[in-house]
């Protein structure tokens, strides 16, 4: 059987340097959140200008929510099929994006190659139908798509990072690549956002949590306005999907079927089945785990000294750090370890290494100090309350890796009066 971890097509010579970008959110202006990626002029130039200076096979890693299928519309309509929704979303994206789809396919043509891990707001890549869909758009561009790890030995572990949170896990996950809905359950935070996006369509406003959005519903229906039962259904249905997925993490699978489908998935990964079942029990989040990590950094927070001036990694992304120091560590045990370890998914740039518990400017040169979690933050305006869009945003990472030395890697920064990226020293790496 065909692994469903990793399924590619040829991209020709081996790539020998990656580009690693995250978090674009492409979605529509017309939905009720607007568009994430609000300019094209950023990303679309900076694909450009590497896609003319590189000279060597380049792989540009896309680590998760190229796409925003939860923002994007149409939104939900009872009794739709799931793929056809999807595609509906894909054209609606593509067209208030035609740059953005125009740089990944000429950089494709330039003999690089582009290679997809999907995130939790574009699950919906895990479908080969999907998958089909956006290589059209792309004109026929040779897509790679790592449905949950890409994996360069010695080198790289790259994911998106929902595996790793609670309210963003998805349960069998590997199965999503043979059915678009065989009674399998969104992860929660996803039910939620699509629960928002859709109510906040049908009753015309704009987003707004999901409790306003519900005594909004119930003021339509006292109201007896048009379309108010309408919303009225699909904000029940919606809870009940919210519930399922609650339920379903709580019944998520540890044992004999996660391992039998993970030995069988392994084939094309180049990692042990044993490193890679531990992996995916370590980042099945449970309620417990969830809560004790909280109390965990908590803690750690209040009791750890500064450093000057630098608190302790206890904030919003602080969970993908452990997670890094969680892999790394079954990854060694294996004696499969890398040099760096990428995610995405918090829209936190970040350049750690993983031996030491606090942030710091680093260098940014290579693995010589040892593994580090790296973060290329986010191209969209969707930022973290308190944090600097300088530090987080428009980012992208470069990890060469030519034999005989050490993976190094550079950080690159769009310069929007240069109109092309610039290179970041020391000073300016993410902390």
């Amino acid at each position: 059987m065909r692994s469903h971890l990793r399924r590619s097509e040829p991209t020709g010579a081996p790539a020998t340097r990656s580009l690693l970008v995250s978090d674009l959110h492409m979605a529509a202006a017309q939905g009720p959140y607007g568009d994430p990626l609000a300019d094209d002029t950023a990303i679309a130039a900076t694909l450009q200008w590497f896609a003319a200076q590189l000279e060597q096979p380049t792989r540009l890693v896309i680590l998760g929510d190229l796409l925003d299928f939860v923002l994007a519309p149409p939104h939900a309509r009872r009794g739709a099929p799931a793929d056809d929704l999807a595609a509906a979303k894909l054209e609606a994206m593509a067209a208030a994006h035609p740059r953005v789809f125009a740089a990944l396919a000429a950089f494709a043509a330039a003999g690089h190659s582009l290679e997809i891990v999907p995130g939790n707001h574009d699950i919906e890549l895990l479908r080969p139908p999907i998958q089909a869909h956006l290589r059209g758009l792309l004109g026929g561009a040779p897509l790679a798509f790592h449905p949950w790890i890409m994996y360069v030995p010695g080198v790289l572990y790259a994911e998106h990072g929902h595996q790793h949170q609670l309210a963003n896990h998805f349960v069998r996950l590997l199965d999503r690549c043979t059915s678009a809905d065989d009674g399998l359950p969104p992860a929660p935070a996803r039910s939620l956002d699509d629960l928002r996006a859709l109510l906040a369509d049908r009753l015309g406003l704009p987003a707004q949590n999901l409790a306003a959005l519900g005594a909004a519903t119930g003021r339509a229906l006292l109201a007896r306005e048009p379309g108010a039962a309408g919303a009225a259904t699909e904000a029940a249905v919606g809870l009940f999907r919210l519930a399922r997925s609650f339920a379903a993490l709580a019944q998520a699978d540890g044992g004999e079927r996660l391992t039998a489908s993970l030995h069988q998935a392994t084939s094309e990964l180049e990692l042990p089945a044993e490193a890679l079942v531990e992996i995916a029990r370590g980042c099945r989040p449970t309620v417990r785990s969830a809560a004790r990590s909280l109390r965990r950094a908590s803690r750690a927070h209040r009791r750890a000294p500064r450093s000057h001036g630098i608190a302790p990694r206890t904030g919003p992304d602080h969970f993908m750090l452990e997670a890094a120091r969680m892999v790394d560590g079954v990854l060694r045990e294996h004696g499969v370890g890398v040099a760096f370890y990428a995610f995405g998914h918090t829209h936190i740039a970040s350049d750690i290494p993983l031996g030491q518990r606090e942030p710091t400017s680093g260098s940014g040169g290579g693995a010589g100090g040892g593994p580090r979690y790296v973060n290329a933050g986010t191209w969209s305006t969707l930022l973290r309350p308190g944090r600097n869009s300088a530090a987080d945003r428009l980012r992208l990472i470069e990890i060469a890796h030519e034999h005989p030395g050490p993976p190094t890697a550079r950080w690159w920064r769009w310069d929007a009066d240069a109109r092309r990226p610039a290179l970041l020293d020391g000073r300016s790496l993410p902390q």
